[in-house]
C-alpha cells in the first residue's frame, strides 16, 4: 500500500443492499466509521473501471480511489484507496487497479463456494 502513496486501503463486498468489509489496509483501523453515500454506492455498481475523488490537502480533504469488484459484469464489491498526500493517479493506473479488482474479485467467489461446500459436507 504504501508503494502506491495510499496510506488507508479496504475490500468491500456488497450482500444485497448491505456493505460487508472484507479487509483492510493496515488492519488496526476501523472504517466502519466511514460513512459511503448511497450515490456513491450507486456509481460503483455502474461504473467499468473506477473513479478518482481529488481532494485538496490544504484541506484535508483524501484524494480516494473507488475501484468496483466485477464478476461477469455483475459488482460484487469494491476496492477503496485514500491518501491525504499530493499523489499523481492516472486513468491507466486505475485500468490496471481494475484488473487486480478482477482476480480479487474470481477469488472472492472462489472461496466463498469452497465455504458453502465445506459446510455442506460437514451438514452432511
Amino acid at each position: 500500500l504504501e508503494f502506491t502513496g495510499f496510506h488507508l486501503g479496504a475490500l468491500f463486498t456488497f450482500n444485497g443492499s448491505n456493505i460487508r468489509q472484507r479487509a483492510i489496509i493496515p488492519n488496526n483501523i476501523d472504517l466502519l466509521n466511514i460513512q459511503i453515500d448511497d450515490s456513491i454506492i450507486n456509481k460503483i455498481k455502474s461504473s467499468s473501471n473506477g473513479f478518482i475523488f481529488k481532494g485538496t490537502v490544504k484541506n484535508e480533504k483524501p484524494v480516494q480511489i473507488f475501484t468496483p469488484l466485477k464478476f461477469e459484469q455483475k459488482p460484487i464489491g469494491f476496492l477503496y484507496l485514500e491518501s491525504t498526500k499530493s499523489i499523481h493517479f492516472s486513468e491507466d493506473d486505475l485500468g490496471i487497479l481494475q484488473v487486480f479488482c478482477t482476480q480479487a474479485a474470481i477469488s472472492l467467489l472462489n472461496a466463498e463456494k469452497k465455504r458453502t461446500i465445506s459446510k455442506n459436507k460437514w451438514e452432511s
